[in-house]
């Protein structure tokens, strides 16, 4: 009997061992089974990284080309504070130039007025000069009349002197 207690004890044995066999079966199809969902997981791990990659790639292209905006906007800033400085050369510049036409403008209206002036007094010499002009003719006009006048009368008085001398 100790045999087949014996052997008992082997069944009994075997059976928890089958079943034991079946629980690590089991243990180990959940553990394959986690481990593709572990695998799944992994991968859309890895896809979201890759993405996360991606958008960090674009944002850092991003920041790239906002700082080159930035640069060129800091220059296209410098070049329009340099314009604008030109530019108040150019305005004080013109205004210096401006300023030398006034007072050229200034010099040519007193050269102008003093050769009005001048003008008037030569209209004024002229009218003086005219009027001589017509005081001699006049004077000439008496002059030549009083020497016919003259001439006449000096023939007249040797046609009488003539006549005493006889």
């Amino acid at each position: 009997m100790q045999a087949g207690t014996s052997l008992d004890a082997i069944a009994t044995a075997a059976r928890e061992s089958g079943t034991r066999m079946q629980e690590v079966v089991a243990a180990v199809h959940q553990q394959t089974q986690a481990a593709r969902q572990v695998e799944q997981l992994m991968l859309r791990v890895s896809d979201r990284v890759e993405n996360i990659q991606d958008a960090s790639h674009e944002q850092n292209n991003r920041t790239q080309e906002v700082v080159s905006s930035n640069t060129a906007m800091s220059k296209a800033s410098e070049g329009v504070q340099e314009a604008s400085r030109e530019q108040e050369r150019a305005s004080s510049e013109i205004s210096s130039h401006i300023e030398e036409m006034r007072k050229a403008m200034s010099e040519i209206s007193g050269a102008l007025n003093e050769q009005s002036s001048a003008v008037l007094d030569v209209a004024a010499l002229m009218d003086q000069l005219r009027k001589r002009t017509e005081g001699n003719e006049a004077s000439t006009d008496r002059m030549d009349e009083s020497t016919r006048t003259l001439l006449e009368e000096a023939s007249k008085l040797r046609e009488d002197v003539k006549r005493f001398r006889i």
